[in-house]
C-alpha cells in the first residue's frame, strides 16, 4: 500500500509519462484504478475469476462483478 503522498506522484508519473508499459496495481480504490488502466481483473483464491476492459465498465459494474464473485466463491 502507498500512502497519500506516494500514490499522487506515482499517478502524475504515469499520467505525465504515457510510454505504453504494463503495470500491475492491486488497490480497492476502484475509481483510481479505472481512472489509470486499461484493464482490470478480479482475482478469488490466487486466481482471476473476471477481467475485462475498464472502458466498458463503470466503477459500479465493477462493484457488482466483484460483489458476485465474492458471493459464487462463498456459496461454492
Amino acid at each position: 500500500g502507498l500512502d497519500q503522498d506516494s500514490m499522487q506522484h506515482l499517478t502524475r508519473f504515469l499520467e505525465r509519462d504515457a510510454l505504453p508499459r504494463t503495470v500491475v496495481m492491486a488497490t480497492h480504490d476502484l475509481a483510481l484504478g479505472r481512472g489509470m488502466c486499461d484493464r482490470f481483473a478480479i482475482m478469488s483464491d490466487g486466481r482471476i475469476v473476471v477481467e475485462g476492459e475498464c472502458a466498458s465498465h463503470s466503477v459500479l459494474e465493477i462493484e457488482t462483478l466483484y460483489k458476485e464473485q465474492s458471493w459464487a466463491r462463498r456459496t461454492a
